[in-house]
Formats: structure tokens, C-alpha cells, sequence
């Protein structure tokens, strides 16, 4: 059985034009578990801007949605719950 880190991260953004699917939260703490007020996520906008596209038309979301202990790489069972997921979260889009 896996251990979760009770922290949710949930996908951020309107089903825009554009996803972006990250493997998991970072090791950082993040401020009301919003996606772009972490550094990948202002890396992220910074690029958009370079295109001209805003964030709006991008939906960021993660495959696994908990931080792992010490960010460790996520195990098969992990990885397949994420995908299931998001699989069921891009149908329902």
C-alpha cells in the first residue's frame, strides 16, 4: 500500500488550448497549492509570454497529484494511479 502526503495539488487553469502535465508537486512548499505561484510555474508563464499566449489557455496539472517523501521517483503503482486520473480528468473535459 502506498503513503500518501495528505497534500492534494489539483490541477490549475481553464481547459485551455494547451496542457501542460508535470510528474509531481516539487519538494517545495507551495502557497494555497496553486501551481503557478511555484518557480516552475513563473518559469512557465514567463515562457508563455515569450509566445504570446496567456495562461489562461493552459491547463497545468500533475500526473501524480501528492508530493512524495524527499521527492522521490513514483513507483508503478503511483504512476498508474496518475494516469488513470488524468485519463478520466481530460474525459471529462
Amino acid at each position: 500500500m502506498i503513503e500518501f502526503i495528505k497534500t492534494r495539488v489539483e490541477p490549475s487553469g481553464e481547459k485551455g488550448k494547451i496542457m501542460i502535465v508535470g510528474i509531481n508537486p516539487g519538494w517545495r512548499p507551495m502557497d494555497k497549492q496553486d501551481i503557478w505561484n511555484t518557480d516552475f510555474g513563473k518559469f512557465i508563464e514567463m515562457c508563455l509570454m515569450q509566445v504570446e499566449l496567456d495562461r489562461r489557455d493552459v491547463w497545468m496539472t500533475n500526473l501524480y497529484k501528492y508530493k512524495t517523501d524527499k521527492n522521490r521517483t513514483l513507483t508503478s503503482e503511483e504512476i498508474e494511479i496518475g494516469y488513470s486520473e488524468l485519463c478520466k480528468s481530460c474525459l471529462e473535459r
